[in-house]
C-alpha cells in the first residue's frame, strides 16, 4: 500500500517551518504555466509549500550520468552526479524562479527546491516527462555562444539537457528517495 506524503514527510524528519501556498495562488501559477501542474505537487503546496526540513535529508539520482551526453569527438565534458541535500521546498515565489530560470533551464522545467549550494531540484512540465524531478547542476550550465565557440557549431537543443540529472519519476517518488543523513 502507498503511504500518504505526510508520512513520506515524517520518516524524512519532518518540517520545522513551512508556509502552506493558498488553492487561488496554487491556480495563478497554473495559468503563468499555461499548463496544469502535477497532482502530487498541487498537494504538496497546498499541504506544506514553502518547507525547511528539520533534519538533514538527501538523496541520489536514478543514474550518475547527465541527460544529454556529449560526443567525445566534441571535447566538450560531461559530468557525473552522485547526490546532494535537500535545503528547502519553495512555495509562493514560484512566479518569481520561473522568471529567474526562463532562458537557464531547458523549456517547461519548474524549479521546486534548492539544495543550499544553488544547484535546483526541478520539476519536468513537458508531455515526454510530466512530473519528473531532476537536479541541475548550476556549475554545468549551458552556454550558445561558448558551445560555439569549443566546438564550432551550432549548440544542438538536447545539449541543455547536459546539467539535468533524473532523480525520480514523480515529485511523490521524490519524497521516497529522501533519507535522513546519518551523521
Amino acid at each position: 500500500m502507498k503511504k500518504s506524503l505526510s508520512s513520506l514527510v515524517k520518516e524524512m524528519g519532518g518540517f520545522n517551518k513551512n508556509q502552506p501556498v493558498a488553492k487561488d495562488a496554487v491556480k495563478k501559477f497554473e495559468d503563468i504555466l499555461k499548463t496544469e501542474l502535477p497532482q502530487d505537487y498541487k498537494e504538496f503546496l497546498l499541504e506544506y509549500g514553502y518547507a525547511l526540513p528539520e533534519e538533514y535529508v538527501v538523496f541520489s539520482p536514478m543514474k550518475k550520468s547527465s541527460e544529454y551526453i556529449h560526443d567525445e569527438s566534441t571535447g566538450v565534458p560531461n559530468y557525473s552526479f552522485e547526490g546532494s541535500g535537500l535545503s528547502h521546498f519553495y512555495g509562493t515565489d514560484l512566479t518569481h524562479l520561473i522568471e529567474r530560470y526562463k532562458d537557464r533551464m531547458p523549456e517547461n522545467f519548474l524549479p521546486v527546491a534548492d539544495d543550499g549550494l544553488g544547484n535546483q531540484i526541478c520539476m519536468s512540465l513537458n508531455e515526454k516527462t510530466f512530473g519528473y524531478v531532476y537536479w541541475w547542476d548550476h556549475e554545468n550550465e549551458w552556454d550558445e555562444e561558448d558551445y560555439f565557440d569549443e566546438v564550432g557549431e551550432k549548440m544542438p537543443s538536447e545539449a541543455k539537457y547536459q546539467n539535468l540529472y533524473l532523480i525520480a519519476n514523480s515529485f511523490y517518488d521524490f519524497f521516497e528517495k529522501l533519507k535522513k543523513e546519518v551523521i
